[in-house]
């Protein structure tokens, strides 16, 4: 299977602010987005399994399995490692194990070198049920405070930049989300940090949708350095699973 390459211009993203809104609309604007994509309100049941693509420069044949309980938080997350098969899982009652090649006894040389580290798996439980149960997961249990809302030009798109600060980092405290000024898609997200005055962390665009169950997720998630723009990885749903 080829490679997926990053389609989208990091040139064409330009953030244009307009007059700032009321804090108060931001939670309006992203129940509207959450309507779009769950009319109704089936993601607490959703039971997700899908195979994914996961290129990086670095490594640009990375592929996973992944299953999520929305509703139980259980999670398992199948993902090749170099000639082997890495399985990182969470039960519903929080239980965690990691296994290689389904063993869950190995040499401790290995722990590091396929990244067998129990402490992966809340990370990875937390990261793949945000990212794929978007919008739908930008609830109270994610956000702490809507910080503000403002019109902004964004990949050539009128859209609502919400600032949102989050209970606990998801690769940053701070995020800003970008949705269509009119159809209330999800386009983008920004999360970043200020560091000696400037912006440092990573953007999202995001590209198709799938459909599954009732409900509408992003399909692909492209990655790319907010401070420089370069090209980071993305994310690929390849197909669904039963």
């Amino acid at each position: 299977m080829k490679v997926l390459t990053a389609i989208l211009v990091i040139s064409m993203i330009a953030v244009v602010d307009m007059p700032p809104l009321l804090i108060k609309n931001g939670q309006a604007i992203l129940d509207k987005s959450i309507q779009k994509y769950d009319p109704d309100s089936k993601w607490p049941a959703l039971m997700l399994k899908a195979h994914i693509q996961e290129p990086r420069p670095s490594v640009p044949h990375r592929y996973s399995i992944v299953t999520l309980d929305a509703g139980t938080g259980y999670f398992q997350l199948q993902r090749n490692r170099a000639d082997k098969i890495a399985t990182y899982s969470m039960e519903a009652d929080g239980s965690m194990k990691v296994l290689i090649d389904g063993q869950s006894d190995f040499p401790e040389e290995w722990r590091e070198k396929y990244r067998l580290d129990l402490n992966l798996v809340p990370r990875y439980q937390r990261s793949y049920r945000t990212f794929y149960g978007l919008p739908m997961t930008l609830n109270q249990n994610l956000i702490e405070e809507i910080l503000g809302v403002a019109k902004v030009t964004f990949n050539r798109k009128v859209a609502y930049r919400i600032h949102i600060s989050l209970h606990e980092p998801l690769f940053t405290k701070e995020w800003y989300l970008f949705v269509d000024k009119n159809d209330y898609s999800l386009l983008g997200i920004e999360m970043f940090a200020e560091e000696n005055g400037t912006r440092k962390g990573e953007r999202l665009l995001f590209e198709g949708t799938v459909a599954v169950d009732g409900i509408t997720i992003p399909r692909i998630k492209h990655w790319y350095d907010l401070e420089s723009g370069d090209y980071s990885g993305s994310d690929v749903l390849l197909k669904l699973l039963d």
